[in-house]
């Protein structure tokens, strides 16, 4: 039987322990090395794999008695990996494209001759019928000698597929199809910070990155909502230093919009009515950020309710109540008392709260240190108390500043909660922005505490548009944990109440 050493844990290591572990026992995987040893034991884990997780891959090649290695990671280090592997004994496999440069091909094809071992890339298009009867007809000569090609490739792969920071890039990847970023500038901005490529052909002819990045647009038959997300650093600034309450425009124009869904006219239009109802809880400064919250899913809740049991007209009393100041204050020390005071759980459970995030697909390498960062915190944090004490001396640091997290959770109620008359998912739109504000904050609290309890607006942007990046700028990720959101039972809503109620200092 061959033993497999797998170096690399990204999205298409999974495939490869499929078809490593398919062979009917001919083959098993013994090791998976990552950056991150958390991502590596991840990958074990979630394929019930026997094998060992690590972190250096001359330590696994050594230790494992591993013969088959499989390289999956970006093809900067394909050379370096395939020559080690090939020189100490391997058969290697590795991922397409097989380097960024022909010298480092050949130095590849060089060491397999040299050993003696097998080196093979992956390159399952040229087995697809099409290409190969392509190829076939070239070589027949039946069309005369070949002087010119063209490809148009229809693939589609997605924005998130060349988020991550290696796509595309000419020190990682030699190029490839998206263009590099040069000192972390586009090179068709000009020295006036102008687009040359908008400047010379017009905005017709912009990527769909380009005409869309920071913007998200969400169409309901015949409206259009545009909005700015946290993702672009510069959006984020904006959304986080503008103090007062936010506000939207609305405008008609001749445009005509296409309708990419029959949406419910009834559930829509009461969705805009309970929006409004939304806006003025989450503006309302007269209480604390988390009681807006609290107030905000209690709402979410009984209008889920409402759907669930197919009584949407009965949605009115609850818009209506929830527009009463008094009926708010009533709402709020009813919820408080419920849930709020219980530190003990909210200290056991936000370290795994966290847990599902890491095993994100990462667009950021900075996102581990977030994650370490979080880690580390509990690790240190020596209980409850403490960490109650320090939530506390937080939320008075922020108490000035806490506009930038009521504009955060307006853009997560314009973006998401009128997307519930797709998917009937009020909750969930709710639990989104909740989970999204509780994310940032302790993220925002142990940046906080590392710097000396001191936390800058570039360090909270910096933040947000990371959280942001990872969430929404990769579809795998939002799927998936939207998934988690409405399943696992630390995203509840009582455990969500329960966190909420923490931040409360009044609640005892």
């Amino acid at each position: 039987m061959h033993k497999v050493l797998l170096i690399g844990a990204g999205s298409i290591c999974r495939t490869h322990i499929d078809a490593f572990e398919g062979l009917h026992g001919r083959a098993k995987v013994v090791g998976i090395v990552a950056r991150h040893q958390e991502s590596a034991q991840k990958a074990i884990d979630n394929a019930d794999l026997d094998a060992k997780a690590y972190t250096d891959y001359k330590q696994a090649i050594a230790e494992s008695g591993c013969d088959i290695v499989s390289v999956m990671t970006p093809p900067d280090t394909h050379k370096e990996i395939t020559v080690y592997a090939l020189e100490h004994g391997c058969h290697v496999m590795v991922e397409k494209p097989m380097a960024p440069s022909l010298q480092e091909c050949d130095e590849m094809i060089e060491a397999a001759r040299r050993t003696g071992n097998k080196l093979e890339v992956v390159a399952q298009s040229r087995c697809l019928t099409p290409i190969y009867r392509t190829k076939k007809l070239m070589e027949s000569g039946i069309a005369g000698k070949l002087l010119y090609t063209q490809i148009n490739s229809f693939w589609y792969r997605g924005r998130s597929y060349y988020d991550l920071a290696w796509r595309g890039q000419w020190a990682s990847e030699g190029g490839g199809c998206t263009f590099t970023l040069q000192n972390g500038r586009c090179p068709f901005l000009n020295d006036k910070n102008l687009c040359d490529l908008f400047i010379a052909l017009g905005e017709d002819k912009l990527c769909d990155t380009c005409t869309e990045f920071p913007r998200f647009i969400n169409e309901y038959g015949s409206e259009r909502e545009i909005g700015l997300a946290p993702s672009c650093k510069t959006a984020g600034e904006l959304m986080f230093s503008y103090q007062k309450p936010l506000t939207f425009t609305v405008e008609e124009t001749d445009e005509t919009v296409s309708s990419y869904n029959n949406i419910d006219p009834q559930l829509y239009f009461k969705l805009r009515q309970a929006r409004v109802t939304v806006y003025n809880i989450i503006r309302n400064r007269a209480f604390l950020i988390e009681e807006r919250c609290m107030l905000y899913l209690d709402f979410a809740k009984k209008l889920q309710k409402k759907l669930d049991t197919d009584r949407v007209d009965l949605m009115d009393y609850e818009i209506q109540a929830y527009a009463q100041a008094d009926y708010l204050q009533d709402r709020l020390k009813d919820l408080k008392k419920k849930y709020g005071g219980k530190n003990h759980t909210a200290y056991e459970n936000i370290p795994h709260f966290f847990d599902c995030f890491a095993g994100m697909e990462v667009i950021n390498p900075d996102w581990y240190v977030c994650l370490e960062r979080n880690s580390r915190y509990f690790k240190n944090c020596s209980g409850a108390e403490d960490y109650e004490q320090e939530l506390s001396e937080f939320a008075a640091y922020y108490k000035e500043k806490e506009y930038e997290y009521e504009q955060l959770m307006m853009y997560y109620v314009y973006r998401y909660f009128l997307n519930a008359v797709n998917d009937s998912e009020i909750l969930l739109k709710a639990k989104i922005g909740v989970i999204g504000y509780l994310i940032l904050k302790h993220l925002d609290m142990q940046c906080w505490l590392e710097n000396g309890k001191t936390l800058t607006f570039t360090q909270q942007v910096d933040l947000a548009h990371l959280y942001s990046r990872q969430f929404e700028h990769s579809y795998t990720n939002f799927e998936v944990y939207n998934g988690y959101f409405k399943t696992k039972r630390r995203y509840a809503w009582s455990r969500l109440m329960e966190y909420l109620g923490t931040g409360c200092p009044d609640t005892q």
